[in-house]
Formats: structure tokens, C-alpha cells, sequence
């Protein structure tokens, strides 16, 4: 049976698009994202390319929050680029500075108020996107 058109349905409004060096460098991100996974997980399967397997395992991790975190800033989502970017800079003063009291505090820190970001931007999507939804 064909489905009638019903004039009630609004398209949605296209966004503006990008400039081309601005998706050619969204794309680009990609790479640190999937090299930081393939790091992170191959540390686990014993699989070491570099230094020990929790210097990989760390290494990959900081290199896909790097990742997450420059397409956040290309895509102007300033708070979600703080987050993952906190939480890189948390991660790194955590694990590689554990031993100097104030560094280990300052990382925590860190780590804590990145996660705050990335819990309010998540909590704000939600919110957009619930009150959209019909009860």
C-alpha cells in the first residue's frame, strides 16, 4: 500500500555546512581516536608496541581523549573539548606523576571537573532531546 503524504511533516532545516578544511580536519581525527583504541586494547591481548603494556595502555588512552577532543573543538562543542581534554590532562598527571603529592591531587582534580563537563553536556543533550519526545 502506498503511504500517503501528509502535509503536517516538516522537513528539518539544514544545517550550515562547514567550510572543506574544517571536515577535511574532522576526519583527520579519526586517526588518533583509532590508533589510541587499537593501542588500549592491544595491551590487553599482551600485544606491546611501545615501552611496557601500561605505558601503552596509557599512551592509547591519551591519544583517543586527544582525539575526542579535537573534534569536539572543530565542531565548536566547547564543553565536551574541555572534558576530554581535562580527562586526558587527569589521566596523565594521575598515572604518570602519581609519586608528587600535589601532582596526584592537581590530576584528580582535574579528572574530577572534566568529568563534570562531560556530565553536564550530557544531561543538557538529554533534556533537548526529552523534552522533543511526545508522552
Amino acid at each position: 500500500m502506498a503511504r500517503k503524504h501528509v502535509s503536517s511533516r516538516r522537513k528539518a532545516p539544514d544545517a550550515p555546512k562547514a567550510p572543506g578544511w574544517r571536515q577535511v580536519l574532522l576526519l583527520l581525527t579519526i586517526v588518533p581516536m583509532a590508533v589510541g583504541i587499537v593501542l588500549f586494547v592491544a595491551a590487553w591481548a599482551d600485544w606491546v608496541f611501545l615501552g611496557s603494556q601500561t605505558g601503552q595502555t596509557v599512551a592509547g588512552a591519551l591519544i583517543a581523549l586527544l582525539g575526542f577532543a579535537a573534534a569536539n573543538a572543530l565542531q565548536a562543542h566547547w564543553l565536551l573539548a574541555a572534558g576530554w581534554a581535562g580527562l586526558g590532562i587527569g589521566v596523565w598527571l594521575l598515572v604518570g606523576h602519581s609519586d608528587v603529592p600535589w601532582m596526584f591531587w592537581a590530576g584528580a582534580a582535574a579528572a574530577a571537573a572534566a568529568l563534570i563537563c562531560l556530565g553536564l553536556e550530557f544531561i543538557r543533550r538529554y533534556r533537548v532531546v526529552a523534552a522533543g519526545r511526545p508522552r
